[in-house]
């Protein structure tokens, strides 16, 4: 536009000279000046000596066209139009046309290279400054519009002569960078649109134009459907209500569009009961189950499915695809969570000395605060100043809804060195008790005895032990003897 209105002021200043120039002293018509000039100075030139008009000055010519625009508007259109245009009749009309030699069906992503071609039949001294947008009809659209911010500005001298025509390189629109920026899917119908400042041009206008130049060109727009990929649910194998689950998946967008992640969580029967949104770009997404509140205590012992849908503002894809409204992800699987009650940790040793060798016998009652029995596994394990936290034994207890002390009998809980040991001992359960917790320990203060040997020096069972080691030497002298002499006879 700058350019344009240099050459309409160039153009008004020449024209305005040749009048000044041109213009007769005397015998011109009145009719060229209409009224008096806009600051009511009277005639539009001073009178002579000999009675005739002065020439037109510079400054006159600018206040009748001042007058004109505010007092006769198609007086000042003519002058305007005669202005910037000069010579209309020797004027002749440009040509605009596309030119594109690329595949007609096109991803969104892609750079398209469109360009656009200017023939000028007129002399460097008659052309125009020419604006070029590329314009654009969506599907369903009745009217063109314009693509680009700025316009392509072609300059007087930017033409080449080709054989007997002026025609300009081929150029294109920089900021279009890719077929997103055209808008919309589908067939997509493109033309360029031209003017001169008076007068408009459309490449759509040209009906002979032949592959790769196009007065009106059609291509297809397509969008390429977001994908999923990798989706995982993060968690224990058979989780509570409570415990951490999370959705992660992998998301990619060819187009690289923004996406809207959603996560929709169904119950075994198809129905949806739960959904969260995110948006993003192709990566890594996850959905917390605990940010979103997605379970809760009611539904524990419920079995849960899920799948995801993808939007990138055109199509929207399901994973698992939707094709079988059945297709889901499996999980969570959410267990009943019973209440354990846990209290009355206690040991008992068989002998009141506490030896080390001495069987000991640990109990702990236990009840479901639910109507029903369940088998959970339980450990006892054992802590001494030489162990911490010793596995001793598992089982597999059945706790019922009315209290029972369960007990675990063993005689190999403890060793030599634990010895004049303060001992803690523990039971560990996969379920969570009164005090959210899944284990009860208690601190027993009574050490263990310090004796090293479980009996005396003198006792039947060391007298028996010595007898033993006593007889045998002397048994097997006797045989010894007794071969051999066999042998010496023999």
């Amino acid at each position: 536009m700058i350019n344009m209105k240099l050459y309409f002021s160039a153009g008004v200043i020449i024209l305005c000279l040749l009048l000044v120039t041109l213009t007769p002293a005397s015998g011109q018509d009145e009719d060229d000046y209409e009224g008096p000039p806009p600051n009511g100075d009277g005639d539009a030139g001073s009178r002579d000596s000999s009675g005739g008009k002065s020439k037109l000055s510079l400054n006159q010519f600018v206040r009748y066209l001042e007058s004109w625009q505010r007092d006769n508007s198609d007086k000042y259109r003519y002058m305007t139009q005669l202005l910037r245009q000069g010579n209309p009749e020797s004027y002749k009309v440009p040509y605009i046309w596309l030119y594109y030699n690329g595949n007609l069906t096109v991803s969104r992503n892609e750079i398209p290279k469109i360009y656009f071609v200017v023939e000028n039949p007129n002399s460097l001294d008659l052309r125009r400054t020419l604006f070029v947008d590329l314009q654009a009809k969506l599907p369903g659209e009745r009217e063109y519009h314009n693509v680009n911010q700025i316009p392509q500005v072609v300059q007087p001298f930017d033409y080449v002569v080709s054989g007997e025509r002026n025609i300009t390189s081929l150029k294109k629109w920089p900021e279009i960078n890719s077929f997103t920026q055209i808008g919309g899917v589908g067939e997509v119908k493109l033309r360029a649109y031209m003017h001169d400042g008076t007068r408009d041009y459309y490449s759509s206008g040209r009906s002979n134009t032949t592959h790769p130049h196009y007065g009106e060109m059609t291509i297809n727009i397509t969008n390429a459907p977001p994908q999923l990929f990798n989706a995982t649910l993060v968690g224990p194998q058979s989780p509570r209500y409570n415990d951490p689950l999370e959705y992660v998946a992998e998301v990619f967008d060819p187009d690289d569009d923004l996406m809207a992640v959603r996560l929709h969580i169904t119950d075994p029967a198809g129905r949806e009961v739960r959904n969260e949104t995110q948006e993003a770009k192709s990566g890594r997404v996850s959905f917390k189950a605990a940010q979103y509140g997605f379970f809760g205590e009611a539904d524990a012992g419920k079995n849960f499915t899920y799948y995801y849908s993808l939007d990138d503002g055109i199509d929207i894809t399901s994973f698992p695809p939707r094709d079988n409204p059945n297709a889901t992800f499996e999980g969570p699987n959410i267990r009943s969570t019973p209440k354990l009650w846990v209290e009355n940790l206690h040991v008992e040793p068989v002998d009141k000395n506490y030896y080390y060798w001495d069987e000991y016998n640990f109990s702990v009652v236990m009840r479901n605060q639910e109507p029903y029995s369940i088998e959970i596994p339980v450990t006892l394990k054992i802590k001494t100043k030489d162990k911490n936290w010793k596995g001793v034994e598992t089982r597999t207890v059945t706790v019922t809804p009315d209290s029972k002390r369960i007990y675990f009998s063993t005689d190999d809980a403890f060793d030599v060195l634990d010895r004049g040991s303060d001992f803690s001992f523990r039971f560990e359960y996969q379920e969570y008790d009164q005090n959210n917790e899944r284990s009860a320990e208690m601190q027993w203060y009574e050490p263990l005895n310090q004796r090293l040997m479980k009996y005396d020096l003198v006792s039947i069972p060391i007298g028996i032990n010595l007898l033993f080691v006593l007889i045998l030497p002397l048994l097997g002298g006797i045989f010894l003897e007794k071969w051999m002499g066999k042998g010496r006879l023999g």
